[in-house]
């Protein structure tokens, strides 16, 4: 598990975020099936997702995903991660997917590279 709220901090008290797209699977914390989104930028404490299925805030949802390369000797790794949305932002006209930022509340390596 990763210390979630570590030492360098960004605006507003938060990790940097890098301005990363990768895909992302994402539910309910009570729910069976995934959905699809992906991210616009991504820390080890949160991220910024855009999804046709938009859940509100203070929802509690779970995350997989395999870690970018900023992510450093953690690049590749599936993680999983649980947490809550903090904020939703409506699609835009010409989109059909809604933004989410989701706070990470944990976080851990599910499986290492070469082992799926």
């Amino acid at each position: 598990m990763w210390n979630l709220f570590g030492s360098k901090k960004g605006p507003a008290g938060r990790q940097p975020r890098a301005a990363v797209e990768i895909p992302v699977n994402f539910r309910m914390v009570s729910e069976y099936s995934w959905n699809i989104g992906k991210t616009s930028n991504i820390s080890k404490t949160g991220a910024l997702l855009r999804s046709v299925q938009r859940l509100g805030p203070s929802t509690p949802v779970e995350l997989e995903f395999v870690a970018p390369a900023v992510f450093g000797d953690d690049a590749g790794q599936l993680i999983a991660c649980l947490g809550k949305v903090v904020r939703t932002a409506p699609p835009p006209a010409n989109d059909r997917r809604a933004t989410m930022a989701v706070q990470f509340s944990k976080m851990e390596i599910v499986r290492k590279q070469g082992e799926w």
